[in-house]
């Protein structure tokens, strides 16, 4: 039987059943049977919902508790207690639980206990989706940075994904963050499954940090944990940093936005902890260590090169 034949096979049973309900063929056995043949698959449940429709069956239905399927629910055109257990089916049954979304402002960091009882500390100007409906718990990073400290729940795993990467967690402690379609994850705790979209899976062990660019190959080193977890206490810690990576870095904290104007000058390495969201600060420092220059024009700074 092909799949033609078989969504065929499937709507005449529908048909037959929608038919004889209507018909008032309610013996104690219909139910019963009716109940099982309705839940034995989704296909069955579309075929029939389609039924229903073209009768008009949702009548008074409230909008606000219309499954996402239209379902049978006017008494009238069933009747009796079958009527009444196919809409208690449709109407009570858990429905998908909808993704709650948590959201930082710029400048702003946030702590968050999330559904399952998971830790969340989101940094500045982040946008995260989290979904828990008993069978599913996944984590989406739509832009920023996380820290998330992983629940243990029985045997389920957390599903973390941000780009083309998913990190797949019992109970491990890590940052995730993601800006440029530049995904890293630092582990601190216990351990994690980093899958990629082509580029393979990693398995990560506690103080390890992975970098996937937007293309090209991952990367895993192990970076020294106070420089790495600083931004969750306010501080940036730069290493012979570029310029222009440390005021992107800046940037996230503050409404005053830096700019780095020449190829020169973006190059430059800087060192130091800096205040996140200090920007007037940071500003005042790099006029000291680098040779550069800084002009002001509205809420934008310009940082070129005076060489």
């Amino acid at each position: 039987m092909n799949d033609q034949q078989h969504k065929d096979e499937i709507q005449e049973e529908a048909a037959l059943w929608f038919a004889r309900l209507r018909g008032g063929d309610l013996g104690k056995d219909v139910e019963p049977v009716f109940m099982a043949w309705l839940k034995a698959s989704d296909e069955h449940e579309r075929a029939f919902s389609r039924l229903c429709t073209a009768w008009d069956v949702l009548g008074d239905v409230p909008k606000a508790r219309r499954p996402r399927r239209h379902i049978l629910a006017r008494r009238e055109v069933i009747g009796g207690a079958v009527a009444a257990g196919i809409a208690g089916y449709f109407l009570l049954r858990p429905q998908a639980a909808e993704a709650k979304i948590y959201r930082t402002a710029i400048g702003e960091q946030k702590h968050f206990t999330l559904p399952d009882g998971s830790s969340l500390f989101l940094d500045t100007a982040s946008d995260l989706s989290v979904l828990c409906d008993g069978h599913t718990r996944k984590v989406t990073l739509a832009c920023g940075r996380a820290h998330l400290e992983v629940k243990a729940q029985n045997d389920d795993a957390l599903l973390m994904a941000a780009g083309g990467a998913q990190v797949v967690s019992r109970r491990g402690v890590f940052d995730i963050g993601l800006a440029d379609g530049r995904v890293i994850v630092f582990l601190q705790q216990n351990d994690a499954l980093v899958k990629t979209s082509g580029r393979g899976e990693f398995r990560l062990q506690a103080g390890d940090r992975i970098t996937l660019p937007a293309s090209g190959e991952a990367a895993i080193d192990r970076p020294g944990r106070d420089a790495v977890t600083a931004w969750q206490r306010g501080i940036l810690i730069f290493d012979q940093t570029a310029l222009g990576d440390a005021v992107r870095e800046m940037n996230r904290y503050s409404r005053l936005k830096l700019t780095v104007s020449d190829a020169k000058a973006a190059q430059m390495k800087i060192s130091g902890a800096y205040g996140a969201g200090k920007a007037a600060e940071f500003l005042h420092t790099i006029t000291l260590l680098l040779p550069v220059r800084v002009d002001t024009r509205g809420d934008t700074v310009e940082i070129s090169s005076s060489l």
